[in-house]
């Protein structure tokens, strides 16, 4: 994702602290550790950002889903501008998070107004993608429709013969009964 913003000079000299909780939830239990210490690597490497620390804790199992684990990292970070940890919200979709420095931060209506259009322009991808996997959805719905109908057509048919089947044999015991009877 590339977030383009073109703030001002004093916006630019303010650089932000933040703290992000990034959790996940699945199994089995190692791939979640795995997982999350893959991001907090990539948020290292993330443009205008350093990385103060992001220690990932040990999965736990969830007591209400016996099988299911959940971890998370809390992940302190120093961006050069707010643009920087609108990007870190977006690409890396925390469970929370909290702006620890500075207590007030100045924006222009010409940045805050970028700000906001690219979070609409999330928004509408994300709207985008929803709309395909809808579509997806419906179109694997109606294949299993018609899989499920074509299957029991073929019972149908199958259950049609057997009794076919059955009249030939009695209609064939009848004639060597006839024959006997000759």
């Amino acid at each position: 994702m590339c977030v383009c913003f073109s703030y001002s000079e004093k916006m630019d000299s303010e650089k932000v602290r933040g703290t992000l909780i990034l959790q996940a939830i699945g199994k089995p239990a190692e791939h979640l550790k795995d997982a999350v210490q893959e991001i907090v690597d990539k948020i290292k490497e993330e443009r205008g950002t350093i990385l103060e620390s992001g220690e990932v804790k040990e999965p736990a199992e969830i007591k209400e889903q016996p099988g299911l684990f959940s971890t998370f990292a809390e992940v302190n970070v120093e961006v050069e501008n707010p643009a920087y940890l609108i990007m870190l919200v977006f690409k890396y979709a925390p469970a929370y998070v909290e702006v620890t420095y500075p207590e007030k931060i100045f924006v222009t209506n010409n940045d805050f107004a970028e700000m906001l259009s690219e979070v609409a322009r999330k928004l509408h991808q994300y709207d985008e993608v929803a709309r395909i996997l809808q579509m997806q959805r419906q179109e694997l719905e109606q294949k299993v429709l018609e899989l499920q109908k074509k299957l029991e057509e073929k019972k149908g048919s199958k259950e049609k013969e057997k009794p076919s089947k059955n009249k030939k044999s009695k209609s064939s015991d009848v004639k060597k009964g006839k024959k006997g009877k000759e």
